[in-house]
C-alpha cells in the first residue's frame, strides 16, 4: 500500500491581490458670498430689522468713519469695441454745436468721425437731449459721450445722485427696509468717488468690477426714496472719502482688507462680526442647501478626484486640507497632496482662477475615500475596507453584491479622527461605497471567485480525487475541472466532477504524482468570477 504525501501552496489563489482604491470625493460647502470686505448687504438688511439706521450701520461695517457731503458728477461706461449701436431720444440729440430730430437711430463710425442721422460729429462728441437718451434700447439719466478709438463707445456722464438711483435696486432688493437701501445708496456714492472706476481713467464699470448700474430703467420708487433721504451723503475716513468695498452676505464674519486681498492695511476694512447675516439665503451654502452654489457639479459642490485635478490643473489629487485661515476665517492656504508630492494653494485660487465658481473663501473641503486590502478575493475570505470620512456628517460604509440590490449599512471601526476600518467576508461580487446625505463616494468593486479546496486526505487517491467549494449551496450542480501541470508547466485536464448540495466533489480517474489544480466558472448569474484551488501536490512513497 502506498503512503500519500500531500503539499499544499500556502495561500488561496486570488487571496494576496493588490489593494484596489476609489478615487477620493471632494465635498465643498461655506458661508457667505463674495470677498467679505466691508459691508454684508444681508448683514446691513439685519440691522435695519432690528431698528438700526443707515449711520449705524455703515459705522458698524466701516470702522471709525464719519458721515459727510459730497457732490459731483461721475462716467459710466455704457458699450465698447462696437461697429455700431442703437441711439435715440424723444426729443433732438445735440452735440458739437449740431442737431438731429427726436428719433432712433444707428451710431456708427466713418473714419475718426461719429456718424449717425444723416451728420459727422468729432470723436469724444458729448451728446444730450431734453429727453432721456437711450443707448441699446436703456434709458440714461444725463449726457452721453461717445468715442471710436477701436471701436465705439459710449460713456454716460451724469450726476452724482443721479447715477446711485441707477445702482442702489440692483445691489439690494427693493423690498428691503429703508435704512438698509439707504446704507447701501451712501456705500455705493462713496465707492463711485473714491474707487476711480475700472473701465478706464475716471470711468467705472457698470457691472460687478466696480457697481452694477442700469440707468433708469433700474430705477424703483422705493430705492429713489434711499438716494433722496441721503443726498449727496458718503463716508469719509480721515477727510478723505472711504472706498466703501460691499458684496452680498459675510457669512457671519467680515474680514480684514489686507489679510484677505493683501496690499497696505485700511483702518475702515477690518474684521467685524456680522450678527445678523443669518438672514442671508447664503449664509450657509453647500450641497445641503436647495440652491446651486458650484455650477458643473453633478451633485451641488461635490467633486471626484478627476474633475477636481481637472479644474486645478493639478493632476492625481489625492487629497486637499485647509492649512491656515485669516482672522476672518478666510481660507489662506490649502494643501494639495498628490503622487508626486504637495502643492499648496490660495483660498482666492480656489474661489476664482480655478474655475470653481465658489461663493466665497469661507469654505471647508470635506473628503470622502474608500479603499480595499483586495482587488479579488475568493468566498469568505477577510476583506478590509479602509474609510477617510473628514468633515462630512451622517457617513455609513454600505455594501451590496455587484449585480445589483439593495445597499446595506455595515459596521465599521474608528482608527483615529478621520479614519475607520470595516471587516466583510463577502461570497460574490460585492460593491462598497461611502453614503451620507451630502455626498455618495464612488462604487468600489471587489471580484470573488469560490473557494476550491482539495481535502487534507485523499482516501481514493490514486482512482479519485476529492474536494470542496464555497459556496457550496449556489454552486450544486456546476462541473470542477481537474487538470494536472505537465512539465512545461501548462496544465492539462484529467477529471471532472459534479458539485453536490453541501460544496462537495469527487472527481474520479487514474491519479499520478504531480501537481493539480481545480476550477470552477460559474454563470455570471452567481455574481462570482471563475476560480482555482491552490496548487496541490502529491507523491507517492
Amino acid at each position: 500500500m502506498h503512503r500519500l504525501a500531500l503539499l499544499v501552496a500556502c495561500s488561496l489563489a486570488l487571496a494576496c491581490a493588490s489593494s484596489a482604491a476609489a478615487s477620493p470625493i471632494f465635498v465643498i460647502d461655506g458661508r457667505g458670498w463674495g470677498h467679505g470686505i466691508g459691508m454684508s448687504q444681508y448683514g446691513a438688511q439685519g440691522f435695519a430689522l432690528h431698528g438700526a439706521g443707515y449711520k449705524d450701520i455703515l459705522a458698524h461695517y466701516y470702522r471709525g468713519t464719519t458721515i459727510g457731503t459730497r457732490g459731483g458728477a461721475v462716467r459710466v461706461l455704457l458699450t465698447s469695441g462696437r461697429s455700431s449701436f442703437p441711439f435715440a431720444s424723444a426729443k433732438a440729440i445735440t452735440g458739437a454745436g449740431k442737431s438731429v430730430p427726436a428719433g432712433s437711430y444707428t451710431v456708427r463710425r466713418n473714419g475718426t468721425k461719429v456718424a449717425f442721422g444723416g451728420k459727422n460729429f468729432p470723436n469724444g462728441t458729448l451728446f444730450s437731449s431734453k429727453a432721456l437718451l437711450r443707448v441699446d434700447g436703456q434709458r440714461f439719466r444725463g449726457a452721453v459721450e461717445i468715442t471710436t478709438g477701436s471701436g465705439l463707445a459710449a460713456i454716460n456722464k451724469l450726476s452724482l445722485d443721479a447715477y446711485v438711483r441707477g445702482v442702489v435696486a440692483n445691489e439690494s432688493p427693493s423690498s428691503w427696509e429703508p435704512a438698509a437701501l439707504q446704507a447701501q445708496a451712501v456705500a455705493a456714492r462713496s465707492y463711485a468717488l473714491a474707487a476711480g472706476g475700472h473701465c478706464g481713467s475716471g470711468i467705472l464699470c457698470r457691472g460687478t468690477s466696480d457697481q452694477v448700474y442700469g440707468g433708469v430703467g433700474s430705477e424703483t420708487p422705493s430705492t429713489n426714496a434711499a438716494v433722496a433721504a441721503t443726498k449727496r451723503k458718503v463716508v469719509l475716513s480721515g477727510g478723505s472719502v472711504a472706498t466703501t468695498f460691499f458684496y452680498s452676505s459675510s457669512g457671519g464674519k467680515t474680514v480684514n482688507k489686507a489679510e484677505e486681498w493683501g496690499g497696505s492695511d485700511v483702518s475702515y476694512l477690518q474684521t467685524e462680526n456680522d450678527p445678523y447675516d443669518d438672514i442671508s439665503p447664503h449664509h450657509f451654502w453647500g450641497p445641503l442647501d436647495p440652491e446651486l452654489d458650484c455650477p458643473g457639479t453633478k451633485r451641488d459642490c461635490v467633486y471626484s478626484a478627476a474633475s477636481m485635478s481637472s479644474r486645478l490643473g493639478i493632476g492625481n489629487i489625492q487629497d486637499m486640507r485647509v492649512t491656515s485661515r485669516n482672522s476672518g476665517d478666510r481660507v489662506e492656504h490649502v494643501r494639495i497632496t498628490t503622487p508626486g508630492g504637495t502643492k499648496t494653494r490660495s483660498g482666492e485660487f480656489f474661489r476664482s482662477s480655478a474655475q470653481l465658481g465658489l461663493r466665497s473663501t469661507l469654505f471647508y473641503i470635506g473628503v470622502l475615500d474608500l479603499a480595499s486590502s483586495k482587488r479579488r478575493s475568493v468566498c469568505d475570505a477577510r476583506v478590509r475596507l479602509d474609510l477617510v470620512v473628514r468633515r462630512v456628517g451622517g457617513v455609513t460604509l454600505q455594501h451590496r453584491p455587484s449585480t445589483g440590490g439593495t445597499w446595506r449599512s455595515m459596521a465599521v471601526t474608528k482608527v483615529d479622527r478621520d479614519r475607520y476600518f470595516g471587516i466583510d467576508k463577502p461570497c460574490r461580487g460585492t460593491s462598497y461605497r461611502l453614503h451620507s446625505p451630502a455626498a455618495t463616494g464612488l462604487n468600489l468593486s471587489v471580484k470573488v471567485a469560490p473557494r476550491i479546496v482539495f481535502r487534507g486526505t485523499q482516501p481514493d487517491a490514486p482512482n479519485a480525487l476529492r474536494g470542496l467549494v464555497e459556496p457550496g449551496p449556489r454552486l450544486a450542480g456546476e462541473t470542477v475541472f481537474v487538470s494536472r501541470r505537465r512539465a512545461d508547466g501548462t496544465w492539462k485536464q484529467v477529471g471532472v466532477a459534479t458539485i453536490g448540495g453541501n460544496g462537495s466533489w469527487n472527481a474520479a480517474f487514474h491519479v499520478v504524482e504531480g501537481t493539480y489544480r481545480a476550477r470552477v466558472s460559474p454563470p455570471s448569474s452567481t455574481g462570482l468570477l471563475a476560480g482555482y484551488s491552490p496548487p496541490f501536490t502529491i507523491k507517492f512513497s
